[in-house]
Parts: C-alpha cells; structure tokens; sequence
C-alpha cells in the first residue's frame, strides 16, 4: 500500500493519487524486471522457449513465476510439503 502524502497531509481518492501509485508501481516493477532481465540471459522459463510470442511479456511472466516459486518455498518451509499444506484443514 502506498500513502501519498504532500505537505504533510494524506492525500487520497483523487485521480492525482491513482496515476502516483501507478507510476511508483510500474518503477517498482520496472526495477524488478530489470534485476529478473539479467537472470534470463541464462535461464528461460521453458515455455517462452517453446512459445515466441510469450517474448515481449517474458519479465512479467519471469516475475510472476518467482512469486510463484518463492510463495512455494514459503508453504514447504511453514508445512513441509504442498500436500501437507493442502490437508491442513483436516
């Protein structure tokens, strides 16, 4: 979440913050997909190998995929597997 505040006074609701959060927000992914642009000289996901017209979106599928991959890394940590995370409302 991220709070706008100018002269010391939140400002909210208003078209100004909308386009504010979208400029920090494509900054902030642009900063991200640069750092996942130098991993993916290296390594490609599979599937934008096989599928090029995946290419000109492959840094948000590279950062969904880390979400992806750490979330998981999360679940096995926390439960020990994602088999026993999902059997975990018994």
């Amino acid at each position: 979440m991220l709070q706008i505040v100018w002269a010391n006074t939140p400002i909210k609701g208003t078209k100004v913050t909308f386009f504010l959060e979208k400029i920090c927000s494509f900054a902030r992914n642009a900063v991200f997909l640069f750092s996942q642009k130098l991993l993916v000289m290296s390594k490609r996901l599979a599937i934008i190998e096989k599928d090029s017209w995946l290419e000109p979106v492959e840094g948000e599928l590279n950062y969904r995929h880390k979400l992806y991959t750490d979330k998981l890394a999360d679940i096995e940590a926390s439960s020990g597997s994602i088999v026993d995370f999902a059997n975990g409302y018994r």
